[in-house]
């Protein structure tokens, strides 16, 4: 899990944004994970990487 926060200009913070990783492929690269604002789940990404030898 990574967590960061974005701040407004006086620094005050008004968001901490989470993302979670689930899977991963053979490479050790993220291929789903989701990510939670303020501890609610926004969004959930997948992706495919595609290797060339």
């Amino acid at each position: 899990m990574i967590k960061g926060f974005y701040e407004n200009s006086k620094g005050k913070r008004y968001s901490i944004r989470t993302y979670e990783y689930v899977k991963s492929d053979d490479n050790g690269n993220w291929t789903e994970r989701k990510m939670f604002k303020n501890d609610t789940l926004r969004q959930k990404h997948v992706r495919t990487i595609t290797y060339h030898e």
